[in-house]
């Protein structure tokens, strides 16, 4: 049975290294293993997990099967009535259950009174942009990643969250 609940400081450890396993499954073929290890180290430090867990201003939230955490969502207003999905993560054999549907609308109903919402995503995450595109949310620029030595591209997607 699949859990949807607040993110405790003390998940911080099993949600590092969940995150680095789907990050190898999502991002390895266009990214290369080295770069997602180093990548997913500087981003999902124990201190930045943990201080996201306890902020006021950001809603995490974890998809737990029993206590096993299968995935993540992190959103904040970064604007006036503009909340960021910054990351929505889930294991990979949970992936066409309603999971990450249930995550990104359990984050949105923590912003009753956003009026949009915007993520990015990879060019080459095909999987995502089209789960993405199914929830409403639609693609708004298409930029060079400014995390990559290389060539890659992420969409900006939005999405209206008004009637």
């Amino acid at each position: 049975m699949i859990c949807i609940r607040p993110t405790s400081p003390d998940d911080a450890v099993a949600l590092k290294s969940e995150l680095l396993a789907i990050w190898h499954t999502t991002y390895d073929s266009f990214l290369g293993s080295d770069r997602v290890s180093k990548l997913a180290a500087g981003w999902h430090t124990l201190d930045k997990l943990t201080a996201e867990a306890q902020s006021e201003h950001t809603c995490s939230l974890v998809a737990a099967n029993n206590k096993k955490i299968v995935g993540h969502v992190l959103m904040y207003e970064a604007d006036p009535r503009t909340v960021h999905l910054a990351r929505l993560y889930l294991n990979h054999s949970y992936h066409g259950q309603g999971i990450g549907k249930a995550l990104l609308n359990s984050a949105l109903r923590s912003f009753p009174h956003a009026q949009k919402a915007y993520l990015e995503v990879y060019e080459p995450n095909q999987r995502a942009l089209e789960f993405y595109k199914r929830q409403g949310f639609e693609i708004v620029a298409k930029t060079r990643d400014a995390y990559t030595d290389d060539v890659l591209f992420e969409y900006r997607m939005e999405k209206s969250l008004v009637s």
